[in-house]
């Protein structure tokens, strides 16, 4: 996916492609905070509830001791219809 112009927010985001901004595409960017171990039935809730198409997953990752990764939270880039 490439984007032609503008900046990465949280929120509703809208992305003109096309000649010159003849066709508009609408995002919602969500933040989904989770515990890995824990929050698997909740995130497939959250993903079966949402009315547009997932277009990307992004899991925010950050290191621990002895150098094992955690995700912190996702942002789940929805597709508005």
């Amino acid at each position: 996916m490439s984007f032609v112009s503008g900046t990465f927010q949280i929120g509703a985001v809208t992305v003109p492609v096309g000649v010159r901004g003849v066709d508009e595409m609408k995002y919602k960017v969500h933040r989904f905070e989770m515990r890995m171990t824990e929050d698997e039935t909740r995130l497939e809730e959250f993903l079966n509830s949402l009315e547009g198409e997932v277009v990307a997953i992004v899991p925010n990752t950050t290191m621990t001791l002895f150098t094992t990764a955690k995700v912190d939270f996702l942002l789940i880039i929805e597709k508005l219809v």
